[in-house]
């Protein structure tokens, strides 16, 4: 590139080039995980503070159960522990909640703080 013919600066990326950025990302991290350079933790998505589109990254968690999560969290408060949510959110059986462990979804609670 020729800083003379050609702006050294930094453009916003057009939305191709976003979805290959994101493509490629993708890739490049799933292929980290197989091979075990990455443990599956690193990429851990928290159920009391993902939004839905964090949650419906992980595998078996769509559009609608995602907001059904967000829903229940709202009302009822964050989740305790794996039976907390598998109790709370319809559709969640033991099967489902231990897939969604093993692929990276982790429940932690906050700290009470004493007033």
């Amino acid at each position: 590139m020729n800083p003379f013919l050609q702006s050294t600066v930094a453009q916003p990326l057009n939305q191709a080039s976003k979805s290959r950025w994101l493509s490629a990302r993708r890739i490049t991290l799933g292929l980290l995980l197989a091979s075990g350079l990455v443990p599956h933790w690193a990429l851990a998505t928290d159920l009391n503070t993902a939004d839905a589109q964090a949650l419906e990254a992980l595998k078996g968690i769509g559009p609608k159960t995602a907001q059904a999560i967000l829903e229940e969290r709202e009302r009822g408060g964050p989740f305790i522990n794996a039976e907390d949510f598998q109790e709370r959110v319809r559709g969640m059986g033991p099967k489902k909640v231990e897939g969604l462990l093993q692929y990276g979804l982790i429940i932690e609670v906050a700290p009470r703080s004493s007033q």
